[in-house]
């Protein structure tokens, strides 16, 4: 599939990104590509009702790990 849609649970955001047109996520289409980010959420929200949810977990990252992370543009 050429779509990524990235809900941030901490922000409450959405992020929609084409990866064959930009495989580096860099622009966010959730407001250009209105119809697939509509049919990818309600999809996303139908797979977390079904109790998915409750098996995503945050991973546990120590200082180092998150000062990387930051350096990279991955975390703010």
């Amino acid at each position: 599939n050429e779509w990524k849609l990235i809900y941030n649970e901490d922000n409450k955001q959405f992020e929609l990104y084409n990866l064959k047109d930009d495989p580096q996520e860099l622009n966010n289409l959730v407001s250009v590509e209105k119809k697939t980010f509509e049919l990818l959420k309600q999809k996303l929200n139908v797979y977390m009702q079904a109790g998915f949810q409750s098996k995503i977990t945050k991973p546990i990252l120590d200082e180092e790990t998150k000062e990387r992370l930051r350096v990279l543009g991955y975390v703010q």
